[in-house]
């Protein structure tokens, strides 16, 4: 299934963000999930903008699974304070308060499975 949501600019979004633009959010359910965002600039002035598309998975127990793909990815510890850190090789398991912004992930995918005993 696969549902594709339009922003556009509009006299409600100009005071939030005052440029003109078409956002398309795809949005692909399946056996994978697949989220690609376009923004579009529609006016004649550049401009800059961030986006984070943000995934919360229901888990019972955190503790209980691993996250595989990011494996030599950058990102900043937001618990820590620390930033540029790179994630080593192996699945990323949570053992405490994880809180971190990937900022280049080397892997078009990502998983999340039962932690394996050990």
């Amino acid at each position: 299934m696969v549902a594709t949501l339009l922003l556009e600019s509009s006299p409600q979004t100009r005071p939030l963000f005052p440029h003109d633009f078409k956002a398309r959010l795809r949005v692909q359910l399946g056996r994978e999930l697949s989220l690609q965002l376009e923004v579009e600039n529609t006016g004649a002035d550049a401009f800059d903008y961030e986006l984070a598309l943000h995934t919360y998975l229901g888990v019972s127990d955190v503790r209980s699974v691993e996250l595989e793909g990011l494996a030599g990815a950058s990102y900043d510890d937001k618990v820590t304070g620390e930033r540029a850190c790179r994630q080593p090789a192996g699945p990323l398991r949570f053992v405490g308060e994880t809180d971190r912004v990937t900022t280049a992930a080397r892997a078009s995918a990502c998983s999340i499975a039962r932690a394996s005993a050990g």
